[in-house]
Parts: C-alpha cells; structure tokens; sequence
C-alpha cells in the first residue's frame, strides 16, 4: 500500500507537468463525420449543427435546473424559457437530446438546419461554452451552401479552432491543476502519517523484544516470555480514559495479540534492513 501511494504521487506530480484540461465528452464528438463520398456537404454540416445543439441542451440541463429559473437573471431565465418551448416545437426533441453518433440524413437535415435557425440567443450571463457553442453554429449555417470544396475545408478549419478552443480556461469543466496539486498534497499527508505510524510501530515492536530478551533471560520459555511482556506493554501503554489523556496521548498501540506480533515484525523487518544496507559497501568506500 505504501509503495501503491508513492506511485500515486510520482503520478501525480507528471500529470500536473503535462498540464491536462478536463472537457465535456460531448465536446469532442461535435465533427465526427468525415468528408467522405458517402457523405454531402449538406450532411456533414447538419451532423455538426445537430451536435453542437445537443452539446448546448447538455449544458443547459446540467448547470441550470428548472427550479432555479426564478433566482436567475431575467434575460437567463427567459432564454431558458424559450429553450424548453424550442424543444418542443422543434418536431423532433429527440434529434438534441443525450449522444447522438450518427450523422443526420433524409428529412433531418432539415430539421437540424431549422432548428440551429430558431434556436434562442443566449445572452451573455450564460456559460461561455454555450456562447461559444452558438458562435460556431451560426459559422456553420453560413458556409453550408458554399461549393462542396469549399464546405468541407471551412468544415475543416472550424473543427480544428473548436477542439483548440477547448484547452482554454472557459471552455473547460474546470481548471484540473489546482485538483491535481491538492491530490498530491493527500497523498503527500497519506504518506507521512504512514511513516509516522510505522516509526511508531518499530518503536513499540523494539520495546516488546527487549521485553521478551529480558525474561527469556530469566529462564522463562517463549510463550510465557512473550505472554509477560505484552502485560508489560499494556500496563505501560494503557488506553486513554479522560479528555486531558486523550489530547496528551497522540499515538496509542494496540493491545491485541495480532497487534503486538505486527510490532515486533516491524522491528525485525528494520534491523533486517539495516544489516542489508551495512553488507553493501558505499560507493565511496569502494574508491
């Protein structure tokens, strides 16, 4: 678990170098069909259009709940008003309503051309994705009956200017450095309270062998030696009762038997670890 944890911080801190951004999913399916034969330029742009509408219906619902219109600003809430009558005078909701991967063909297009026409204004308290979102999609309605050529190289460049939008600020869920950096900062406390607990443990675990040297040095066997010494060790170590013991008492072992065996383990394991680290000659000592 230690090692798992240290992982996590290594990992942590080469995320925040590569400066990730955390986007809508949404967002990155908004010019999915590609300019291909099977393909028109009047399709291609309808699949956009019906993406981008659904994109903005997406974050209408997620950041701005029907409850709350009333609190808002007048021109938000009647901009929302005026998005729930667009969906249902729309003929068919469904076309912007959840993911939709499939491009817009037959009497859709249409359909998705005049819906983008009709769709309300949002003003300028809304998010900045919508705004931009809208942005977009009144650039989409002007190319759409420009030559074939021309359509799908506009489509093209606004493709690539919108997924470039997406590393700014405002068009993001939210800044991901800052989650990154606290994350890292948990782990960091994760683990030197880990550290601290294990020097604790190796503390007690030295106590408790000692304890056992000692009485095996007076003719007791293994067991009853072991048994005296953890009396010892709860006798000397024993749990809190009042307030001022609790606030006094910053680190408290455990009396059991699985307990007082870990600490010992803990022990052992180090002095193992320093005599591994002393059969190896530095470096220096080498020269």
């Amino acid at each position: 678990m230690q090692t798992e944890a240290r992982n996590w911080k290594i990992q942590l801190r080469e995320a925040r170098a590569e400066v990730p951004v955390l986007v809508n999913v949404t967002a990155l399916e908004i010019f999915t069909v590609s300019a291909s034969p099977d393909h028109s330029p009047l399709e291609v742009t309808a699949t956009a259009l019906r993406n981008l509408l659904a994109y903005q219906v997406r974050l209408i619902v997620q950041h701005y709940s029907a409850d709350d219109w009333t609190e808002y600003p007048e021109e938000l809430s009647s901009f929302l008003n005026q998005v729930h009558n667009w969906l249902g005078t729309s003929g068919n909701p469904a076309l912007f309503i959840g993911r939709r991967m499939l491009p817009v063909a037959g009497p859709e297009v249409e359909k998705v051309i005049a819906g983008a026409k009709t769709f309300p204004i949002p003003p300028r308290q809304c998010l900045p994705r919508i705004l931009y979102a809208r942005e977009i999609t009144n650039r989409l309605l002007k190319i759409k009956q420009q030559n074939p050529q021309v359509v799908f190289r506009k489509l093209y460049e606004l493709s690539c200017e919108w997924y470039n939008s997406l590393t700014r600020p405002d068009m993001q869920v939210f800044a991901m450095p800052k989650p990154l950096e606290f994350a890292e900062k948990h782990v960091t406390r994760h683990l030197n309270r880990i550290d601290y607990h294990s020097a604790r443990a190796i503390i007690w675990g030295k106590e408790l062998c000692e304890s056992i040297a000692k009485y095996q040095a007076m003719g007791f066997c293994r067991k009853t030696a072991a048994s005296k010494a953890r009396r010892d060790f709860i006798k000397n170590h024993p749990y809190p009762v009042t307030d001022s013991e609790l606030l006094m008492n910053e680190a408290i072992p455990g009396h059991s038997r699985p307990a007082v065996i870990r600490y010992q383990k803990k022990y052992l394991d180090s002095l193992k670890k320093q005599q591994e680290s002393q059969s190896f000659p530095s470096p220096i000592e080498n020269k």
